[in-house]
């Protein structure tokens, strides 16, 4: 994907929104549906280049670390992490892609990607 386009409200370019996305981890949460989003809306992307800025910003978030959450409001925990989109960063992005083609977009309040190293992170009970 080229890196060139720039996104149409700031004029950032993908690295530029991506490097955004690892510091906000470093504080909050990222919503996927707010990555759809950004795509769709601030890029102008659809289809295959919708799907390859997703697949990148995912990308980078799990490298850095970031896992898949949901909120974890009436435990102790801050975010749930997801595991049954895998455990490599292949799986987890292909997993997430997957679901996303098959459901359609998500909600704002389902699927998060956190980093534990900065957010309260638990596993699901059960």
């Amino acid at each position: 994907m080229t890196n060139e386009r720039r996104e149409k409200f700031d004029g950032q370019t993908i690295n530029q929104v991506i490097t955004g996305y690892l510091d906000e981890l470093k504080s909050d949460g990222i919503a996927f549906a707010g990555i759809i989003d950004e795509g769709r809306r601030g890029f102008e992307f659809s289809g295959e280049e919708l799907i390859d800025f997703v697949r990148d910003c995912l990308t980078a978030m799990i490298e850095a670390g970031a896992k898949p959450v949901e909120g974890g409001g009436g435990t102790r925990y801050t975010w749930i992490e997801q595991p049954q989109y895998g455990s490599t960063t292949k799986e987890i992005v292909d997993n997430v892609i997957a679901e996303w083609l098959a459901k359609g977009d998500p909600d704002h309040g389902g699927l998060w990607f956190a980093s534990p190293q900065f957010q309260h992170i638990g596993r699901p009970e059960g």
